[in-house]
């Protein structure tokens, strides 16, 4: 066995360790472990019995680096087990801090109920939405749960504070993560609350796990598409049918007889036809118009998938992407709600005619369910955290950016058109002359739900069926 100088010499080489003796009693060293190489953990001191450790030597989640001077890094859990069963009477433990691991080993003990004394974290109050608290049955603490990055962590979320745009971590990771690299020099991540290895980050997990929704919900509206290309087609064909029947309504006369008097009833009237061929032409126009407007949200969407995929395989770095696009965001976000300033002073000026002929109880603006107007301050504090999930603790996928910036751009589109068709309207309220009624129709047929932020905490899919139904 190597002596206490081989120890040492191995300590200076590790930074921040420190020497522990533990002598062997009859039930054994007084300590448990947990990790190992084929969990993706070192070897951390997982249980203490008390009275058989000396008193602020040997911590709950401490590293393990090496046991009378045999390293244990690198080593499987039961190779570690096997070196501290036969390291003799006196063992001496080359041992680190490491806070991170202490958080997912604290038991009910002593250290436990000491750290709980020091804590900061809130007695009460709202949890942030996206968290839920739940108990470990095993050790009685609570623990949260975040169900944007399906993650949990022992960490209390209202303690945290969120960070702005301008100073975010794009490669940060979630308390309770770790990113470390295997033997070949490749990137992957522990999960220590969970105590799992995962080749992808949270935030990448969540993407492919928002890729495959996408490509699924592309099989869907593609077969649609296809539908709609086919329904035009027939549409079409009837409608060179109908135009061919009125040609020879006008070029032909069908003669009345007996032999043909009971199905009269069969033969279409010139002006039945061009019924038709009315309504077809319009039934034609709508579908073509809709499916010109799919064709290019699926190509869009197509896109998504190809820039990501441009990213999984590092021609395009991830981290600068995530830059743009949250800028571009936090911008069209910013554009969006200057034209909602602008519609509420159009509202404003039908509400000073509404006061003056009273032609309506109720205000324009409740009329017509234009969000509240906000003042710049509020614009700018929603602006600086457009980048983040709805519990302002985890950055959103570039894919669920991408979206939004689409969204908030047809949004900014309706809401100009909005305007234009507001001041039109105003103009001809001017000298309507008391006749309100067209006016009054005109106005609630107006669709001011994209003014509305409550849609940027909806589901992923629910952002896929709105950026498809929304109308070019």
């Amino acid at each position: 066995v190597c002596g206490r100088s081989c120890i040492v010499k191995e300590m200076h080489s590790v930074r921040g360790a420190k020497l522990v003796t533990v002598q062997r009693k009859k039930g054994g060293l007084g300590f448990s472990v947990k990790g190992g190489k084929e969990h993706g953990i070192p070897i951390v001191v997982s249980f203490i019995q008390t009275d058989c450790v000396p008193a602020n030597e040997l911590r709950l989640g401490d590293e393990i680096i090496a046991v009378n001077g045999e390293s244990l890094q690198g080593a499987t859990h039961s190779e570690a087990v096997h070196k501290l069963k036969y390291a003799g009477p006196t063992v001496t433990l080359l041992i680190r801090s490491n806070q991170t691991l202490e958080d997912v080993f604290l038991t009910g003990s002593s250290q436990q109920q000491q750290k709980d004394s020091n804590t900061d974290t809130p007695r009460g109050g709202p949890m942030p939405q996206g968290w839920t608290q739940k108990i470990d049955h095993k050790t009685g603490r609570p623990y949260y749960e975040n169900h944007y990055t399906e993650t949990a962590t022992w960490k209390d979320p209202r303690i945290l504070q969120p960070v702005p745009l301008d100073a975010f971590n794009w490669s940060e990771l979630p308390l309770g993560w770790e990113r470390l690299l295997d033997s070949q020099g490749d990137i992957y991540f522990v999960n220590h609350d969970t105590r799992t290895t995962h080749w992808d980050s949270p935030r990448g997990m969540r993407q492919q796990k928002q890729l495959k929704e996408l490509n699924a919900f592309l099989e869907l509206a593609n077969d649609k598409h296809k539908k709609d290309l086919e329904d035009l087609r027939q549409k079409r064909t009837s409608l060179l049918a109908k135009t061919q029947q009125l040609d020879d309504s006008h070029s032909h006369t069908i003669p009345l007889d007996q032999s043909n008097v009971e199905d009269e009833h069969t033969w279409d009237s010139p002006s039945d036809i061009t019924d038709d061929i009315m309504t077809l032409n319009e039934e034609i126009e709508a579908l073509d118009a809709r499916i010109s407007s799919s064709a290019a949200r699926l190509g869009f969407l197509d896109k998504v998938v190809k820039n990501r995929l441009y990213e999984d395989m590092g021609e395009r770095d991830e981290h600068e992407s995530s830059i743009e696009l949250s800028r571009a965001l936090a911008s069209v976000y910013g554009e969006c709600k200057g034209m909602e300033t602008k519609l509420h002073c159009i509202a404003a000026k039908f509400e000073t005619l509404r006061k003056q002929y009273n032609f309506t109880d109720a205000p324009i603006a409740y009329m017509v369910q234009l969000p509240p107007l906000r003042g710049p301050e509020e614009v700018g504090n929603n602006m600086q955290w457009l980048h983040l999930l709805p519990d302002r603790l985890t950055a959103k996928t570039n894919c669920e950016m991408e979206l939004e910036v689409a969204i908030l751009k047809d949004c900014c589109r309706h809401a100009d058109e909005l305007h234009k068709h507001w001041t039109v309207l105003h103009k001809e309220a001017l000298g309507c002359h008391g006749n309100w009624e067209p006016l009054l129709d005109e106005l609630a047929q107006f669709d001011l739900s994209p003014l509305q932020d409550h849609w940027m905490q909806a589901s992923f899919r629910e952002k896929l069926d709105k950026f498809i139904s929304t109308e070019d």
